[in-house]
């Protein structure tokens, strides 16, 4: 099988994209299989974004994305084990 560069570059940016592994030892989706993560979209999202916080135009935005995964998995969990009332889960939601 012959070689081609523009296929490996290509396989490369969509598995291993740089603003979320170029400098660092483990890959996100190598700690999110690890933490056993995989089967909750909202925790499996949040490290996505921390990992590529300040690596691309929009810090801000990536640590919003974050937060907005991890309240929604704060909410799902809260309204679940009815820890507290959802007015309440929403007004934590709000305060970040």
């Amino acid at each position: 099988m012959k070689f081609n560069a523009q296929e490996h570059i290509m396989n490369k940016l969509v598995s291993s994209p740089d603003p979320y592994i170029k400098g660092r030892h483990f890959e996100p989706l190598d700690v999110i299989r690890d933490w056993g993560l995989l089967e909750n979209h909202y925790l499996a999202s949040a490290p996505n974004y921390i990992a590529r916080y300040g690596r691309k135009d929009t810090p801000s935005l990536d640590l919003r994305k974050a937060l907005h995964y991890l309240s929604l998995e704060l909410e799902r969990y809260e309204e679940e084990k009815t820890l507290l009332p959802l007015t309440q889960t929403k007004s934590l939601r709000e305060n970040l």
